[in-house]
């Protein structure tokens, strides 16, 4: 885009301004429409898809004292979708006691840009409540989620807006962080290059009962 706005003569700095918001747009629009591709393909596949993560989740859960989960945008639906059927596995069988918790390992969540509604991100929290450590990293700088996923679904995603307070208040396993801040101005894909900087900014660590 840049080089079009330069044949054009708009090397001023209110041209190259311009150019670099036709530049940023450009990006976000093809982000929010990978994301979309994305969103249709996991609606139809949830289900399995979340059975799946479960039964991989349990594997590592006999072989290591912890185990922690990334998920990235609409991984962390299927990563709430997974730990909820664990949990409720865990409690039916009895081998979790009474938090549902796993026998041989612990598991934590971390929600990246979790393209998740307020909403449902309650439904499976509660459902998971105890089980496991959650921490949902959001920024409100994620024009991929405020402009497509919000529109989509007609209401924020705790990957944008975060955990509101009165559900914290409820679950202390669940964190809620702004790390606006720590991104790059594509915010949605930089959580993969931001990881390990964005977890040290846990502010306690997760009682699991």
């Amino acid at each position: 885009m840049l080089k079009y706005a330069r044949r054009a003569g708009s090397l001023t700095p209110a041209g190259l301004a311009t150019a670099a918001s036709v530049e940023l747009a450009h990006t976000v629009g093809w982000q929010a429409y990978k994301l979309h591709r994305q969103y249709k393909e996991v609606g139809k596949n949830i289900e399995s898809e979340a059975r799946a993560l479960a039964a991989e989740m349990d594997t590592l859960a006999t072989q290591y004292k912890k185990v922690r989960v990334v998920g990235l945008s609409l991984g962390g639906l299927l990563a709430l979708e997974a730990q909820a059927i664990r949990t409720a596995r865990l409690l039916l069988d009895g081998n979790g006691g009474s938090s549902g918790g796993d026998p041989a390992g612990t598991v934590e969540l971390h929600l990246c840009g979790a393209a998740v509604t307020a909403s449902r991100a309650a439904q499976l929290l509660s459902a998971i409540q105890g089980s496991t450590a959650v921490t949902v990293y959001h920024a409100t700088t994620d024009r991929v989620l405020s402009v497509f996923f919000s529109f989509a679904e007609g209401a924020p995603s705790i990957g944008e807006v975060g955990v509101s307070d009165d559900v914290l208040a409820t679950m202390p396993n669940v964190e809620s962080i702004d790390v606006s801040d720590c991104l790059e101005t594509i915010v949605h894909w930089d959580y993969a290059n931001k990881f390990d900087k964005l977890v040290r900014r846990r502010r306690r660590p997760h009682p699991v009962s």
